[in-house]
Formats: C-alpha cells, sequence, structure tokens
C-alpha cells in the first residue's frame, strides 16, 4: 500500500514559512534577553504552553498566507508595521515590570501572529468588494486602529506615572465626563501638541483604511482563491475575537465586571442597600442624635485636594488656606494631618469612606451600608449637591451613594455656585448636606 506524500509545492511552502516563523521568534528573544529588566525564567507554565501554541499560530499564519498567494513570501509591509506597533509598546512595558513572566501573559505573544494573518487577508479580500470597497475598510479599520492606539495609550501611562495600566484605572477613564476628559488633556498637554496629536490619530486612521482597501498590490482573484480565503479570514477572525478579550483594554474590561471586580461589586452595592439599610437597628427616636442636637450637619469632599499644598497643614511658599490656618487656633475645629485616603483612586475611596466597607473591618460592599441612608434613617433630610457632572458610569459608588439622597442635583460652574444652592435649603429642619466640589482636578487658568 503506497503511504500518499505531501505535494512538492505543500512541502516548500511548511519549510519556508517554518524558517520565516523561526527568524521572527529568534529575534524577538535576542530582544527580550538583551533589554528585558524581569528574569525571563522560570517561566509560568500557562506562559510557556501559549508561548509554544503563539509559535504555533505564526507558523500556521505564514503557512497559509504562502499557500493562499502564487506571490513568494515576503512579510508585507502594513501586517508587520501594525504587529510592531501593537507588540513593542507592550513589550517595553512589560520589561520593567518584575517577574511578569512568572505570571500568565502568554497571550499577548498569540494575538500579534492572529493581527498579522487578519490584516494581510484583508488586504487580498477587500479590493475585490466592488462598491463595498471603502465601507468595509472604514469597518475592518476600526478594531484595528483601536488596537494600535490602546497599545500606545498604555505605554504613554506606564512611561508618565511609572506604573501599567489596571482595570481600576480603567474604571476611572470609563466614569471620566467629556469635560473632565477635555480638561485633562488640555493641562497634560499644551495646545499644539494636543492638536499634533489629534492630527496623527486622524491621519494614522485615514492611512490605515486606504492601505486596508486600496493595497499598493492589488490582484484579482479566482472564484476559488476567494472562497478560501474568506474561510481563511472567518477562522483566523474567529481566533482574533476570542484573544481579544485576553489582552488590553478588554482583559482589564471584563475584570471589572468579573466576581469580585470593583464594577460587579457596585452593582451588588446598589442592589443590596435597601435591604441592607431596612436591617439596620438604630437607637431609639428619642435618643437619635437628630433629637439630641437638631440643626445641619454639612460635609465638603474636597476631591483632588491635597493637604501637602495646605498651609494649614503643611509649610507651602505662600498662604493658600488663610481661613483655614486660623481656624486651627480654634479649639471648637478639628484637624486630621494624619489621615489618608483608603484607595488610590477616587471612586473607590470615595465609595468606602461613605459606607460601612472598608479594608479593616473586611466588609464587603454587597453588605455595606452608606452614609446617606443612614442619615435618613436617623431623621435627617439628605441633599447631595455636586460641581461635578453626572457619571457617565451610572452603577459606580458615587453615584448609588448620591442616588440615595431625598434631594440630589448637579450644577454647572465652580465650586462657589453651591453657596447659592445652600441657601435654598430649608433651616428649620434636621438636613445631612453633602457638597461634592470639582475641587482642584486642573490648573488654574
Amino acid at each position: 500500500m503506497q503511504i500518499p506524500l505531501l505535494a512538492p509545492s505543500t512541502k516548500h511552502n511548511l519549510c519556508s514559512s517554518l524558517k520565516t516563523a523561526l527568524r521572527i521568534v529568534l529575534f524577538f528573544l535576542l530582544l527580550w534577553f538583551s533589554f528585558f529588566q524581569s528574569p525571563l525564567l522560570p517561566l509560568h507554565h500557562i506562559t510557556q504552553l501559549r508561548l509554544l501554541r503563539s509559535f504555533v499560530f505564526l507558523w500556521g499564519c505564514l503557512f497559509l498566507q504562502e499557500s493562499l498567494t502564487s506571490r513568494k513570501l515576503s512579510l508585507e509591509s502594513l501586517p508587520l508595521l501594525l504587529l510592531l506597533l501593537w507588540l513593542v509598546p507592550y513589550s517595553y512595558v512589560f520589561s520593567w515590570i518584575p517577574d511578569y513572566f512568572q505570571e500568565d501573559v502568554g497571550s499577548y505573544w498569540i494575538f500579534p501572529s492572529l493581527l498579522y494573518t487578519t490584516v494581510w487577508l484583508l488586504q487580498q479580500l477587500l479590493p475585490q468588494a466592488g462598491r463595498l470597497q471603502l465601507p468595509l475598510g472604514v469597518l475592518c479599520a476600526l478594531p484595528l486602529w483601536g488596537e494600535i492606539t490602546s497599545a500606545m495609550a498604555y505605554l504613554f501611562y506606564f512611561v508618565h506615572y511609572g506604573k501599567p495600566m489596571d482595570e481600576i484605572i480603567l474604571m476611572s477613564i470609563i466614569a471620566t465626563t467629556p469635560l473632565e476628559a477635555y480638561n485633562y488633556l488640555t493641562a497634560t498637554f499644551s495646545q499644539p501638541l494636543l492638536l499634533t496629536i489629534l492630527l496623527l490619530l486622524a491621519g494614522s486612521f485615514l492611512a490605515l483604511v486606504h492601505s486596508l482597501a486600496f493595497p499598493a498590490a492589488q490582484k484579482s482573484l479566482s472564484v476559488s482563491s476567494r472562497k478560501k480565503q474568506l474561510a481563511v479570514l472567518a477562522l483566523v477572525l474567529y481566533f482574533t475575537g476570542s484573544y481579544t478579550f485576553s489582552v488590553f483594554p478588554l482583559d482589564r474590561l471584563t475584570h471589572l465586571y468579573q466576581k469580585g471586580g470593583p464594577m460587579r461589586a457596585f452593582l451588588e452595592l446598589k442592589k443590596n442597600l435597601p435591604r441592607n439599610t431596612q436591617k439596620l437597628q438604630l437607637l431609639s427616636q428619642e435618643q437619635l442624635i437628630s433629637q439630641k442636637v437638631p440643626g445641619t450637619i454639612i460635609l465638603v469632599i474636597g476631591e483632588s485636594a491635597t493637604r501637602d499644598a495646605m498651609s494649614a497643614f503643611a509649610p507651602t511658599s505662600f498662604d493658600s488656606t488663610p481661613w483655614e490656618r486660623t481656624m486651627k487656633q480654634n479649639p471648637n475645629f478639628f484637624f486630621y494631618p494624619n489621615s489618608y485616603a483608603n484607595f488610590p483612586n477616587t471612586i473607590m475611596a470615595v465609595t468606602q469612606a461613605l459606607t460601612s466597607a472598608n479594608q479593616y473591618n473586611r466588609v464587603p460592599l454587597k453588605k455595606a451600608v452608606d452614609l446617606m441612608s443612614l442619615a435618613k434613617k436617623a431623621g435627617y433630610t439628605t441633599y447631595w449637591l455636586s460641581t461635578q457632572e453626572a457619571g457617565v458610569v451610572s452603577d459606580a459608588g458615587i453615584t448609588v451613594i448620591s442616588q440615595q439622597a431625598d434631594y440630589r442635583e448637579n450644577f454647572k460652574g465652580t465650586d462657589e455656585v453651591l453657596l447659592s444652592a445652600l441657601q435654598e435649603v430649608p433651616g428649620g429642619q434636621n438636613n445631612f448636606i453633602v457638597l461634592h466640589l470639582t475641587g482642584s482636578h486642573f490648573r488654574y487658568d
């Protein structure tokens, strides 16, 4: 019985693509050993498997590229450029993180080969789409452009702040309003530089659309070849879509909503607050503080303020807080020079400050009660007055807590507008008022 052998062309393609894959892997290994601050060995066992899988993926992708085209195998300029623009930023960041390769990061070396093949196949197929060539080019360019800009943003954040972007930072970005984003960008970058960045982003997107839909070397495909490439593209897109959720930013986004993630905790807080408050047992009506000392309590949340810049707390080059510094001598005022935020993130810090959940009592948010509900149960009419825009993340902890107030309003303008709002609060009742300030988020111009 004769055993069928591989066709000569198939065997040649396998060997040629294997050599190319080995050269690419060797190149990156030399780079890693030369520049990485993090030791490469010992590798996490899952990372070992995924690195091996990434090599198989790369080999398979290069083999498909050579098998589906009559041209000699070469690393196409656009697919290779996008691969490098995606891989280099993450590799640089990972190189500075101690023991990073002892964690499961193998997906970051599987994804590039899928990205390379996806772009190459799109360049082969989109020119055959007729009138849909440009619309499909725009549609396909959007996720690819998003992946590259996300990699650049990840690199910028690490270089600027000295730490990788995690899910908590991503949550802060999602919760940022358009006005806050504008203020941050104009405070971080000069206007000419910001305009240059925007032009580069727009130009890169248009260039990507043009390179995908109108590649320099267009070639008419036979119906048979087109069907094969469409089938391969569908398979590659399936794997690409799956691994997209294993790399930044979608991996961080999914972590937010996983069990134990902050957004899941906020959802549980919102769901359970009424029940938790109902279970809360207070003193008798006569013993409530609102009955013993009637009046108005005002809690001011001076967001983004640091006591190191306040003359009432620390030596400063000028008297930045003259009223507070004077009141520090008043025995009826209490200053806390050694208090600290319990989380390095606004949403989490304020949420834990205004609920019974914190790192000391280990009470999870789903079992917590909030200060607004507690004040209402203690006999106060509650108000939440803020100069911050309503958060775009409707289930974030601060939003959930503010929604428990009897009266809630967000004002436009500077923090001084809250003084007028305070005049509207009736004085002949027990009030608990939270003033949520914008504070010193940005430089004063």
